[in-house]
């Protein structure tokens, strides 16, 4: 700002009358910014394939391609019209591309390749077709002033490149990323730049004012790059100094591993010695407590096996069972449908089939098959949670979702099993929060809550209250799951995240519902669950980390 003051006091002062027509200086600053731009576009695209730089890197990418090629051009022209054509093209562009990082989050394409790639392609056709065709280009210059035209070219893209520096400020305060602070003055200087340009005319001072100007705002980018590199060797070396730590560390430890191993050594050479000389008192005690140690192990081993297998044994009958049922109505309704195939086909056959009988014998199939439907996803559904319970469902990925709709019809499903129970669900949950996590997850951690309530909190009652309130703040996601049901006895809740804890031992309950919730909170979602006290029902809470979506 103090240069953009400084140069135009000049220009009306004592450089008033000044001019210096020097198109070769001209020409090596403006190829020089236009190299900078390119080599700075081409850093960003790299940085955003491994996560660095700024938080727009091909949003500023676009903007300085487009910006380097009409720049490039304009030096490369006769002074003219089409000259100061390209510069104001060049100054709009910027803008017009620049002011894209101020775009809605989703608008996924502004962040995509293919939008820099269009924005240089439809640079390069503007820039040649106004050097091919000059005689297209409006009045830029007319008694070596700048026409209408120019100065509202420069003018919109240096206000657009004002509030692009704002905005970077904005992220830069919310984020602290020194990189966007960068390019919030690379946006300023471009800005300052296009607004001088109203004030000068060919070759005076004013004029190369603003070409200073925007040779810093270049050079500011080039030292993004410079700053990155230096970064990433001040990584490095960090990485290389703290690994010669760990290994200097190791090779201590491993140091005073064999000083103590020698010292064992020595010991157990001692030690040897002395049970020499007492192994012939020793030798019938000896045998007597390794015979007992060997039963004791035999008999622990097999307490710990037949444990294991009961309790895989009452899970598998149990599963098979509820997986049966289902199974046994598809049988049944498929039974049904052959029926009326058969009767359909009889019917067909002698030429007696009526419009009433073929729309009844429908609605019946239609029927049997949603029958068939619904008993398939609920084995189904069985037969997935079964496999759920060692949480190692590495080939889930991770998507984008809208949470609240998500447990919406998590809700929704369970509410089906709950058959003639009137339970009042309230889900409390900010219906905008898109979040990129694994759905199964959610799933099996609501649905096993929700079947807890019904099976254990409100066992033989018709009706009960059930609030889950989700909050979202500092990255970190909250999940309270409250009923009012008979709530958890002491001596379980201490141990409710154990797996086989149930008090239902023997009538279904394989007590694996609270630990694969414990399991897919702390290993898959990297959060914690906790059973917390409460006056009446039981009370979980969830917190985990939040992965949001790339703007």
């Amino acid at each position: 700002m103090a240069i953009h003051i400084l140069v135009l006091l000049l220009g009306q002062t004592l450089l008033i009358n000044w001019r210096w027509i020097g198109v070769m200086a001209h020409t090596g600053v403006e190829i020089s910014g236009a190299i900078i731009a390119f080599f700075v576009a081409m850093f960003l695209l790299r940085d955003e394939r491994f996560g660095r730089g700024s938080h727009y890197n091909i949003p500023i990418a676009a903007a300085l391609l487009a910006m380097g090629i009409f720049d490039t051009c304009h030096a490369l022209v006769a002074v003219g019209d089409t000259f100061v054509w390209l510069h104001s093209l060049a100054s709009f562009a910027g803008g017009v591309l620049f002011v894209f990082i101020c775009a809605p989050k989703h608008w996924h394409f502004i962040n995509s390749h293919p939008w820099w790639q269009l924005s240089s392609l439809l640079a390069c056709l503007i820039a040649l077709t106004s050097v091919i065709h000059p005689e297209l280009i409006p009045a830029m210059v007319l008694d070596d002033k700048f026409t209408g035209w120019a100065i509202f070219l420069n003018l919109f893209g240096g206000c657009l490149l004002f509030i692009c520096a704002i905005k970077l400020v904005l992220s830069y305060l919310a984020t602290k990323n020194v990189d966007d602070l960068l390019f919030c003055l690379h946006c300023f200087l471009f800005g300052a730049a296009a607004i001088m340009f109203q004030q000068s005319s060919l070759w005076d001072a004013p004029w190369w004012g603003w070409h200073f100007l925007r040779f810093m705002a270049y050079v500011f980018a080039l030292w993004f790059v410079i700053r990155s590199e230096l970064r990433a060797f001040d990584e490095l070396d960090n990485h290389r100094h703290a690994l010669e730590l760990a290994v200097n560390e190791r090779t201590q430890q491993l140091q005073q591993a064999n000083e103590g191993l020698q010292i064992t050594l020595e010991q157990m050479a001692q030690t040897r010695d002395q049970l020499v000389k007492k192994e012939k008192q020793a030798t019938l005690a000896q045998l007597t407590t390794q015979k007992s140690l060997d039963e004791l192990t035999l008999a622990k081993d097999s307490l710990v096996q037949a444990e294991k297998m009961a309790s895989l044994g009452q899970l598998v009958v149990g599963v098979a069972h509820e997986v049966n049922t289902p199974l046994g109505v598809c049988v049944t309704s498929n039974s049904a449908i052959k029926d009326n195939i058969l009767v359909l086909s009889t019917a067909i056959e002698s030429e007696k089939l009526t419009r009433q009988q073929l729309r009844k014998n429908l609605v019946s199939l239609l029927e049997y098959q949603e029958i068939i439907e619904r008993s398939l996803n609920k084995a189904g559904n069985l037969i997935q949670s079964f496999k759920s319970l060692a949480v190692e469902q590495d080939t889930d990925p991770e998507v984008e979702i809208n949470l609240s709709a998500y447990l919406h019809s998590v809700i929704n499903v369970v509410k089906t099993v709950f058959k003639s129970k009137n339970y009042h669900i309230d889900l409390s949950i900010d219906d905008s929060l898109n979040l990129i996590t694994y759905p199964s997850a959610w799933n099996q951690i609501l649905t096993n809550l929700l079947m807890n309530s019904h099976i254990h909190g409100f066992q033989e009652r018709q009706q009960g209250d059930i609030s889950i309130v989700v909050r979202e703040s500092y990255g970190y996601l909250t999940l309270d799951y409250e009923d009012n049901g008979k709530g958890v006895a002491q001596e379980i809740k201490h141990h409710i995240f154990d797996p086989f804890v149930t008090t239902k031992r023997g009538q279904g309950s394989s007590g694996l519902g609270m630990n694969i919730v414990f399991n897919l909170v702390s290993c898959k979602l990297a959060g914690t669950i906790k059973c917390l006290e409460c006056e009446q029902g039981c009370h979980f809470k969830i917190e985990l980390p939040v992965l949001y979506p790339e703007l």
